[in-house]
């Protein structure tokens, strides 16, 4: 079986700067991000709400934990956040 091709620092850079010339470019770009920072499938970020990720005081919270009925495998996980991602979703919270 071949290997899946992986995006370039140079693919992302112009991923995002296609997605910061549309429509909802803050959350579209806070999708991207999390797909490609945190690892997580498509499917699990369109189930994330915003309890998952941000805190009561509106903080980035430092790891989310999805359900079983939100991955792909019914395995609840744990996916951390690094801080440029926490920068980016804060910055998309503002």
């Amino acid at each position: 079986m071949a290997q899946a091709k992986t995006l370039t620092a140079a693919d992302i850079d112009q991923l995002l700067a296609y997605i910061d010339t549309r429509k909802y470019a803050a959350r579209n770009r806070a999708m991207a991000l999390l797909t490609h920072w945190a690892g997580l499938r498509i499917g699990e970020v369109a189930c994330l709400r915003w309890c998952d990720v941000v805190t009561s005081e509106v903080q980035i919270k430092d790891e989310i934990r999805l359900l079983p009925d939100m991955t792909k495998g019914r395995q609840a996980r744990t996916v951390f956040i690094n801080a440029r991602l926490k920068a980016e979703l804060q910055a998309y919270v503002a």
